[in-house]
């Protein structure tokens, strides 16, 4: 058991809750965020199909729709901040080149 939800049985418990209620309650909130997350996924691929039918109307490929779905998604994920690349701060300064040290 996780320590966050061994954290959660004792409050329970502290609370004047039994085991057994515990874990009923936790099962029914399990499954009703399985089925949540279910349905979704469902709404989303729906949602997908029909920006893809949409796009297609406007004279896209196929390929060409899912190619600019999945840019919009790669753009709106760097615009977040989530891509690691452009999160790193370089520690040292860029290593200078020996012909720019040299003086002629």
């Amino acid at each position: 058991m996780k320590e966050s939800t061994k954290n959660l049985f004792s409050q329970f418990l502290e609370n004047g809750g039994t085991p057994k209620e515990f874990w009923e309650g936790r099962r029914a909130a399990m499954k009703q965020a399985s089925a949540r997350s279910n349905e979704h996924k469902v709404e989303a691929a729906a949602a997908r199909r029909d920006r893809i039918s949409d796009l297609m109307e406007r004279g896209y490929s196929r390929f060409e729709a899912e190619e600019h779905l999945r840019l919009e998604a790669l753009e709106s994920h760097d615009s977040m901040g989530g891509n690691p690349a452009y999160r790193r701060i370089r520690k040292e300064p860029f290593p200078r080149s020996r012909a720019s040290v040299m003086t002629y």
